[in-house]
């Protein structure tokens, strides 16, 4: 597994697969599920190019035999040490193949962080489940009322 950055080229293709990630990851929640349409994907697009453009994240992609199989957005300013992982996603058509745990462990062993932090929805369960299998813990509970 190669992790490598990713620029403006890649905008278009991470904004697709971002956007199934996302359509995927809200399926039953209590959101509600969402489906693909061309309004979303301009969502998706504006949130990849601010993250490539921002100057506050960089955008990696995972690649075998020089295809595209993931990517990460990592914030680099943070209050705390380490860094802070978002938008961690494996295409559709590679989940379920192992692609997630080689593309964490290489992006951990790339960045060389002893220190790393993550969000997950409470009922992304797959998630949660993902990341306790690499040692992250929980230590925080977000709430919200009114959406």
């Amino acid at each position: 597994m190669e992790v490598k950055k990713c620029d403006l080229k890649d905008l278009d293709q991470l904004a697709l697969w971002t956007m199934q990630a996302n359509v995927d990851m809200r399926q039953g929640s209590w959101w509600g599920d969402v489906k693909e349409s061309p309004e979303l994907l301009a969502e998706e697009r504006k949130t990849v190019e601010w993250y490539l453009t921002g100057g506050k994240h960089d955008v990696y992609k995972f690649l075998v035999d020089g295809v595209m199989v993931g990517h990460v957005a990592v914030a680099r300013e943070r209050q705390f040490p380490g860094v802070m992982i978002e938008n961690f996603s494996i295409r559709r058509e590679y989940r379920r193949q192992g692609y997630g745990a080689q593309a964490l462990r290489a992006l951990l062993e790339y960045l060389g962080e002893t220190a790393l932090d993550l969000d997950v929805f409470c009922w992304n369960h797959r998630a949660i489940s993902f990341y306790k299998s690499f040692g992250f813990k929980e230590i925080s509970l977000h709430m919200n009322y009114g959406t």
